[in-house]
Parts: structure tokens; C-alpha cells; sequence
């Protein structure tokens, strides 16, 4: 930059890979359309509104979904907590339309899944409006699964949030429930663990906008959890904008002083509540991500141990309650490993990371033999 030889501005003319959102549009005959940009690796610029650069559906083959009629009051711990028929209900109908190979236009709303929502046919969209929100079922369940060898599959402007568990997944048969067969809990799993799915480069799967949280609203804040917010197990996928939150202040119960005087309206997460292990696993090769949030988890925020992939901005910020240690690791990419009086970073293998910083907000005496702040 003219003035200051240190300002150093990169502009990405061709992008290694582009999937757009999906956008629901009314025509000038006053029909309602699904359209669906093509991914590319030709431009930056977003895709034509006329539908010309993607697929344009027909809402005979959309399902509109609607949240139950009678909402649930997160201060009414009980009832927050219960599944019921109208629950059942719901779920039923939304993994039933997608059984028929029907996309879902989501409004806004909270959805209380009893079982995962399992997408089976290729370049099928969930799409939410408003941030349509989807609880995880309470068996360890997630809230949405894409099977393995199903490409092309768009997940966009949802949150995915977890939920208190009542029975650990290792009780419930995968013949009869719909839990991870690896035994692991997950909001969002991209693939299925253990099975080989290299993806379509020319036909990615992309996860858009996406906000996946475990705490906040729930006050059953011991037994809300999960183990891994979102993994990735499939091959070429895009990942843009996933914020994966553990959250670090929750609301207060009913009557409840905050245990932390510099958060008077809130309650600070301390260990043993809103339980999360990792906020992204990835092992799919050719996996994307630009704008990734990682926060607060309780062991690894980031595990990516797929190749030829990469990030394009990276934020992590470390949870208030000081952990052994922040770990973000690669196996077959690079990595970086934070530990207590340590500043190492160790780089092996093909993964690009561009425009990342780790931090922690912490009082300084707090953060003695931490690292702080890295940027790479």
C-alpha cells in the first residue's frame, strides 16, 4: 500500500473452491423457488439471482417447516426438558420429506428433535430462515446427519443446539436409535465415521452460516452437552461462517445471583456444565473453511486430521475456566499445540491456514505459562 511498505492487502482472484447458500426467491408469476448456486472455482462474486448459474426448484419439492405451535418456556426447566407427541410428530414429518427426497425451507422457530435428521440423496438443502433453531435429540443423537457417499448436500442458516442428555448413546442400539455408530455425540455429522467418502470436487457439500451451541438458554446447564459439536468425515466440503460455541455465560435461573460480579445478568459456565470435548473434527480431505469460530471447549477446539484442505480466518478464543491445555491439532496438516510455558507451533503436510489468532480474555495473572495470543 502507497505510504506504509509494511500494509501488505492479498485479493484471492480465483477461489480454490465457492459454494454459495441456497435462496428461496418469488418469481414475477408470483411462484416461490429453491434456488441452488452451482459451486465454481471461477470467480468471487456471488451468484446470479435469476438462477442462471444453479439449479432452480419448484416448492412441490420443498417441504416449508413449522416449529410447534405452543413453544416451550426455557425458565420451566421441566417442561423445557420433556419431548412429547408433537415432538415426535415433527420430527417424523421432517425426516419423511426428506425421505422423499424433498429439501426443507425451515421458519423460524425451535425445532425439538426426538431423532437425527438423516439426508440420504444427493444435493439435498436444509435451509433456515431466521436462524431456525434445531435441538439435538437427548440420546447423544445429532441434530443432522448426511450419509456418507451423498454429495453435493447444502446445510445452511441454522443453529444446531445441544441438549441435555438422558441416556448415553452406549445404551441405545443403532439398529433401533439414531445415534453416531462410533459411539461419539455431535450436533452436525458430514459424512459417517469409518466409512471411506472422498466427496465430489465438482459437486462439494457445503455447511453455510451455521451456528452450533451447547448452553445459553438451557438452565439444565450440568446435563446439556455434547461431545463434539461438528464433524466432518466426508471429503470435499465447504464449510463458510461456522461459529461452534460452548457457552461461557448462560442466563440465570429463576431468583439465582451470578457467581461473577463483572456479568450481573448472566451465570459464568464453570467446569462440569455445558460439557463439549471439541468444537470441529474434520477428517474428510478436500474439506474448506472460511470464517471459522472455535470457543471455549472443554479439550481440543480443532481436530483436522484430513490433507489438501484449509482455513481462511480463524478465531479461538479459550474458555474462561483455565483447561490443561488448548490444543489444535493436525496430523496430516499442520498443527498447532498450546500448552502450558510453551509456544510451539508445528507445521507437517498440506493444509493451508491463512488469517488466524487464538486468545483468551482472561485477567493476565490468570494466564501465566499460557500463551495468550498467537497469530499465524
Amino acid at each position: 500500500m502507497e505510504g506504509n511498505p509494511n500494509i501488505r492487502i492479498t485479493v484471492e482472484n480465483q477461489p480454490v473452491v465457492r459454494v454459495e447458500k441456497p435462496f428461496v426467491v418469488l418469481t414475477e408469476d408470483k411462484k416461490w423457488e429453491l434456488h441452488v448456486p452451482q459451486a465454481t472455482r471461477d470467480f468471487t462474486s456471488g451468484p446470479a439471482l435469476d438462477g442462471s448459474t444453479g439449479d432452480r426448484r419448484d416448492f412441490s419439492r420443498v417441504k416449508v417447516c413449522k416449529m410447534r405451535p405452543d413453544d416451550k418456556d426455557a425458565m420451566d426447566i421441566e417442561a423445557y426438558n420433556v419431548l412429547d407427541k408433537v415432538d415426535e410428530t415433527i420430527t417424523a414429518e421432517l425426516q419423511a420429506a426428506l425421505d422423499e427426497g424433498k429439501d426443507l425451507v425451515m421458519c423460524p422457530g425451535t425445532f425439538y428433535l426426538t431423532r437425527a435428521l438423516e439426508i440420504k440423496f444427493p444435493n439435498q438443502v436444509i435451509l433456515g430462515l431466521g436462524l431456525a433453531t434445531l435441538i439435538a435429540p437427548q440420546d447423544g443423537s445429532p441434530c443432522v446427519r448426511v450419509r456418507a457417499n451423498v454429495p453435493g448436500v447444502r446445510i445452511a442458516g441454522i443453529t444446531v443446539e445441544g441438549s441435555m442428555q438422558k441416556k448415553s448413546p452406549s445404551m441405545i442400539s443403532n439398529a433401533f436409535g439414531s445415534t453416531n455408530s462410533d459411539g461419539v455425540r455431535s450436533l452436525i455429522d458430514f459424512g459417517e465415521p469409518g466409512k471411506a467418502d472422498p466427496g465430489d470436487s465438482k459437486n462439494p457439500g457445503a455447511l453455510v452460516d451455521i451456528f452450533a451451541r451447547v448452553g445459553g438458554i438451557n438452565l439444565e446447564r450440568e446435563k446439556v452437552m455434547t461431545d463434539t459439536l461438528i464433524r466432518v468425515h466426508s471429503g470435499n466440503v465447504v464449510g463458510d461462517n461456522l461459529w461452534l460455541w460452548r457457552a461461557d455465560h448462560v442466563q440465570l435461573r429463576e431468583g439465582e445471583e451470578p457467581n461473577d460480579p463483572s456479568l450481573a445478568l448472566y451465570h459464568q459456565v464453570r467446569s462440569g456444565e455445558c460439557g463439549v470435548k471439541n468444537a470441529l473434527e474434520v477428517k474428510g480431505n478436500d474439506v474448506h473453511m472460511y470464517g471459522l469460530f472455535c470457543e471455549h471447549t472443554t479439550e481440543h477446539q480443532l481436530v483436522w486430521s484430513g490433507s489438501r484442505g484449509g482455513v481462511l480466518f480463524f478465531q479461538c478464543e479459550k474458555r474462561r475456566v483455565i483447561a490443561k491445555k488448548l490444543r489444535v491439532i493436525t496430523t496430516s496438516a499442520p498443527w498447532i499445540d498450546l500448552v502450558p510455558l510453551s509456544r510451539r507451533i508445528h507445521v507437517v503436510g498440506k493444509i493451508q491456514f491463512l488469517g488466524g489468532s487464538t486468545y483468551s480474555n482472561l485477567p493476565i495473572k490468570q494466564m501465566l505459562g499460557y500463551v495468550g495470543i498467537l497469530w499465524f
